[in-house]
């Protein structure tokens, strides 16, 4: 039996516009700070379902999405123009999209980090803007439809329902195997690299070729404190308590974007520096039981008085 994405009979559809009426055209360069502003990337789990495209601006600067806004008018698919997710590598924005309802996203183009972002959790994309008219006609489209054009790869792992449960059906017994294939050609020292440490998966190839994805074994693996929140809120929703993770003695947790907290600047409006906290703590926390290795990071001096007590600073900071 094919897989199809069903919407229901009259299914709404989101659509970016530069200006609130109807005929106004599609915003281009929707970035993940308008998805999914910095305000709120403490949220790791179900709370960001309120906040997807909350940070959306209009060519007259207003921003017309609140809260809450688009999981209360059940929209489950978005519309908007070229260059869709540039920004931030952000894995905040497709998983506020996919928690707020949305299930596919169709844009002219979309930023290649943004797109496999979205396919890891499941979240489907596509430039064909012929689907459009037929969801609203209330017709369910195949999935194959959807995964037309991508390679094998992000194919497999959409088809899954992400790369978790992808990694549950193919990579539980790969880890051991790497491949080693002698090239009928020169390597180059990135090339040679990937090779020795490649994994066999029954969707990728033994000799990938450039654009085409595959799974390497790797020897340090790094995760910050703005995603280890997530990543093991992610793991526990699929896979349950406690986690077994391969090799956690070569998963380093390291605090990077909270460093400066208490002393940036940017980070002294109302109650933002109160919203990170809980994002490292979260890292801390989810790190522990998994036995991954912590790196040092700078004691934090205490978060700065909200605006109207000692703010702006009588200098600059340099």
């Amino acid at each position: 039996m094919t897989a199809v994405l069903q919407f229901g009979p009259a299914p709404r559809i989101l659509f970016l516009r530069t200006s609130p009426a109807a005929d106004a055209g599609l915003r281009d360069d929707v970035s993940t700070d308008e998805i999914t502003p910095v305000r709120i990337l403490s949220h790791y789990d179900e709370r960001l379902a309120r906040f997807p495209y909350t940070g959306f601006t209009a060519a007259d600067g207003t921003r017309p999405i609140g809260p809450g806004a688009v999981q209360a008018g059940g929209f489950q698919v978005t519309v908007a123009g070229r260059r869709y997710g540039k920004g931030s590598s952000r894995e905040h924005s497709p998983a506020a999209e996919k928690l707020a309802g949305i299930r596919l996203v169709i844009a002219e183009s979309f930023e290649r980090i943004y797109r496999q972002n979205a396919d890891n959790i499941g979240l489907f994309t596509s430039t064909d803007f012929g689907l459009v008219d037929r969801i609203q006609r209330g017709e369910a489209i195949p999935v194959d439809e959807l995964v037309a054009g991508r390679d094998d790869l992000a194919a497999a792992i959409l088809r899954a329902g992400g790369l978790l449960q992808f990694g549950q059906r193919h990579l539980k017994t790969v880890i051991a195997g790497l491949t080693r294939n002698p090239s009928p050609h020169p390597r180059t020292l990135f090339e040679k690299i990937v090779h020795q440490h490649l994994l066999q998966t029954p969707v990728t190839r033994t000799d990938p070729q450039p654009g085409e994805g595959c799974f390497v074994h790797a020897d340090w693996r790094f995760i910050h404190e703005y995603y280890t929140g997530m990543a093991a809120h992610m793991l526990h929703a699929t896979l349950g308590k406690p986690l077994r993770l391969h090799a956690p003695e070569s998963i380093v947790v390291f605090e990077d974007h909270t460093s400066y907290t208490g002393e940036s600047p940017a980070h002294r409006p109302p109650d933002w520096c109160r919203t990170c906290r809980p994002c490292a703590g979260r890292s801390a926390t989810s790190r522990r039981p998994t036995g991954c290795a912590n790196t040092a990071r700078r004691p934090k001096p205490k978060c700065p008085p909200p605006w109207g007590r000692g703010w702006p600073p009588a200098s600059r900071t340099p």
